[in-house]
């Protein structure tokens, strides 16, 4: 397995500086932010220019690292059909920008569950948005994953198993999140071993419950009663997780994901960096 990190922790930073500092920390993988949230604004867009894209390619490659993702997280269950659209062609263009920046895998989520839509109607869109995103990036040689985050229409590995009654088994693959497991009162290290190969890239971010009398914080306008706080200070059994992932022999990416500077945690993010990746090591 090989140790990445999601690029949104840095988003203060650009790319020029972000690379040759992550592979100086020892970092093998940059995943590259395309979400526009409360965690900071993209490295990414499909706007971003062909020299820009070349530039990352051959920056990545002058330090020996890899991109290992891009993380093109946007509805794709909004009620209006044209926004909807839009959102599809949005990944769809991050699937272009992983073909020209070097890497062949792009994830999504499914977006929150549109308000007065019946469930089955808001499935049947992303089950079409899916399809459309699968079957473009099976054009372009890129594998499409999907997350499941508790907030989301699609909130469970449950609801994963579900998707795929849904689509071409063989075509569905997973950027696994155990973080959004436990919420759901999932064992993480069980999906994993049922997931098995189609997962195809690992986010790794810690959660705990909420402390008692502390006031709820909200992602996207949603209050929620967990936390995402710096890694191992959280609920995770990390050991049991990556025993289950060498069980299956993953060998691909494990990307640190941090938002717990949304949760009141103030650290330095490069502290983060360095301190995620000592984390990260000792579990290897």
């Amino acid at each position: 397995m090989k140790i990445g990190i999601h690029s949104g922790v840095l988003s203060d930073y650009r790319l020029n500086e972000i690379i040759p500092r992550l592979a100086d920390l020892g970092y093998q993988g940059l995943e590259l932010n395309a979400e526009t949230g409360p965690w900071g604004e993209p490295h990414v867009t499909p706007d971003l220019g062909i020299r820009e894209r070349a530039a990352i390619r051959q920056l990545s490659h002058d330090h020996s690292l890899e991109i290992s993702s891009i993380s093109a997280h946007i509805s794709l269950i909004d009620a209006d059909d044209a926004v909807r659209q839009k959102h599809v062609e949005f990944v769809k263009g991050c699937i272009d920008i992983a073909t020209d920046v070097g890497t062949n895998i792009v994830h999504a989520i499914s977006g929150l569950a549109p308000a007065g839509v019946p469930r089955e109607r808001a499935w049947t869109w992303l089950v079409d948005s899916v399809s459309d995103c699968i079957d473009y990036a099976g054009e372009r040689g890129v594998v499409f994953g999907i997350e499941a985050d508790e907030i989301m229409l699609l909130a469970s590995m449950a609801d994963l198993g579900q998707l795929t009654t849904k689509l071409e088994p063989a075509k569905l693959h997973v950027n696994f999140d155990a973080s959004h497991s436990i919420p759901m009162d999932e064992n993480p290290a069980e999906w994993v071993k049922t997931l098995s190969s189609r997962i195809v890239h690992v986010h790794l971010k810690d959660v705990k419950p909420r402390e008692p009398r502390v006031e709820r914080a909200s992602l996207f306008g949603i209050p929620v009663d967990f936390d995402y706080p710096p890694l191992g200070k959280g609920i995770i059994d990390w050991k049991e997780l990556f025993g289950a992932l060498h069980q299956i022999n993953y060998s691909g990416f494990l990307s640190v994901e941090y938002a717990a500077h949304h949760f009141g945690y103030r650290e330095d993010p490069w502290e983060v960096a360095a301190a995620a990746k000592r984390f990260v090591d000792n579990l290897l």
